[in-house]
């Protein structure tokens, strides 16, 4: 026995007949509600040889109560003939409308014949762009979470370099320059952090409160006798003052207080 429901798809009237539990959908509506031309879509379903194998013709009565016969296809077959369907052919609203159809005429016709409640288009795009939003979330914790093991150990080596009481020697500094001791002394005196009095090199008092250096007792042996002199040592705390100095060394002198303290690695640590 056969059951004709009438559906209404964004304003057009279409027509499915459901048979032995089946449903089929009658395809001139379609095709006329998408402005395409009935003679040629009948033509391509009938060469078309899974379409034309499935085919069900069915016979209604008009409202002038007259007997016609309907062309129909099986409800999953829709989607499979509407993408015979290029949209690029059309230049005018069909090529919208079509669109349309793929994306949303079998997903309505199959939830209103199987009782699942349709979701509206807008809830369905809000809940697209919540999982791009979530998934872009997650690969940005991700990122982070990489970028936190990389980093670790490069904190530790810092704090523990920071923390450590050992002294360093302009000379062992000018090597990690990669430049010599007397170009760095040079430099420390030409922009008024450290200064040479007789023969011991010395903090200008500018930055002598900040822990930046100490003078280390240095004993020589001269005649067989034993001499002890001062001998200006940095901090671990000094040694990354003076190597990001070296760094922005074009910067003017009167910004290097202001560099000292903006540097977050130095500034944590008191002196």
């Amino acid at each position: 026995m056969e059951n004709v429901v009438k559906f209404n798809f964004h304003g057009n009237e279409l027509t499915v007949i459901e048979k032995d539990g089946n449903q089929f959908v009658a395809m001139k509506p379609i095709v006329e509600a998408l402005g395409l031309h009935w003679s040629n879509q009948l033509q391509a379903i009938k060469d078309d040889s899974n379409l034309n194998s499935t085919m069900l013709l069915s016979s209604t009565v008009g409202a002038d109560g007259k007997s016609r016969e309907m062309v129909c296809l099986p409800l999953d077959k829709i989607n499979g003939w509407l993408f015979t369907i290029s949209p690029n052919q059309y230049s005018d609203e069909r090529r919208e409308k079509i669109k349309m159809y793929r994306e949303e005429c079998f997903n309505a016709l199959y939830n209103y014949f199987h009782n699942v409640p349709a979701i509206p288009k807008d809830t369905l795009d809000q809940l697209e762009m919540a999982v791009k939003i979530a998934r872009a979330e997650r690969n940005r914790a991700e990122s982070l979470q990489l970028i936190n093991e990389e980093m670790q150990p490069k904190v530790k080596l810092l704090q523990d370099n920071l923390q450590s009481q050992e002294l360093v020697t302009i000379n062992k500094i000018a090597i990690d320059l990669n430049i010599s001791a007397i170009c760095l002394n040079r430099f420390l005196k030409e922009n008024k952090i450290c200064y040479k009095q007789g023969k011991t090199w010395l903090a200008f008092e500018y930055w002598r409160d900040l822990g930046l250096f100490k003078l280390d007792k240095l004993i020589q042996i001269v005649n067989n006798e034993p001499h002890t002199r001062e001998h200006l040592k940095a901090t671990q705390k000094g040694r990354l003052f003076i190597l990001e100095l070296y760094k922005t060394k074009e910067l003017p002198k009167t910004t290097y207080r202001r560099l000292f303290e903006t540097l977050p690695a130095i500034k944590q640590v008191n002196p």
